[in-house]
C-alpha cells in the first residue's frame, strides 16, 4: 500500500506527464532497464515516453537501474555515462539541444 506521500508523488507525476508537451523523467528506478523491461513498456504506454539513457551498467554492481525517459518533440537528447571513482553509481550526463 502506498503512503500518502508516495500517492501524492504519483499523482503529481501523472499530472505533469499528461499535461506537458516536453518532459524528461530521470532517476534511480530500482528496476533493470535492459531490453524489453516492464518499466520501459509502462513508461511508453502510460506517458508516451521513451528511454534515452544507454542500456549499459550504471553501478559498480553491473546493474542498469538509472535511467532517463522523455518526450521531447523539437530536441535531440544525448545521455552519457560518466565514470565516477567516488561513488558506487555512475552519473548520467544529459545534453539537450534543439534540432
Amino acid at each position: 500500500m502506498l503512503s500518502q506521500t508516495q500517492w501524492d508523488e504519483r499523482k503529481a507525476l501523472y499530472y505533469v506527464c499528461l499535461n506537458c508537451e516536453n518532459i524528461l523523467i530521470l532517476g534511480d528506478f530500482n528496476h533493470e532497464l535492459k531490453l524489453g523491461s516492464p518499466l520501459e513498456s509502462f513508461m511508453l504506454q502510460s506517458f508516451d515516453t521513451r528511454l534515452f539513457s544507454p542500456r549499459e551498467s550504471t553501478t559498480n554492481a553491473r546493474t542498469t537501474v538509472d535511467g532517463v525517459f522523455g518526450r521531447l518533440e523539437d530536441y535531440n537528447v544525448e545521455v552519457f555515462i560518466y565514470e565516477s571513482y567516488a561513488s558506487h553509481y555512475k552519473p548520467l550526463v544529459i545534453r539537450v539541444h534543439e534540432l
